[in-house]
């Protein structure tokens, strides 16, 4: 979690300095895999209470 907490720190500073967005609350999400596992899967989300994510991803999208 060290190394998350750094990348978490240069988003945040690149957030204020580029965007001057001071507030923010971002939260990383880990997985824990077996020794010799190929690759990992990320467990199924926790659902949304409403569909914020979704409008978000449209408007992105164009």
């Amino acid at each position: 979690m060290i190394q998350a907490q750094d990348i978490l720190a240069e988003v945040r500073e690149v957030l204020a300095h580029e965007f001057e967005i001071e507030h923010t609350t971002i939260q990383f999400e880990s997985l824990v895999c077996r020794p010799g596992d190929v690759f990992c899967v990320q467990p199924e989300g926790h659902p949304h209470i409403d569909d914020a994510h979704e409008r978000m991803t449209r408007r992105a999208a164009g």
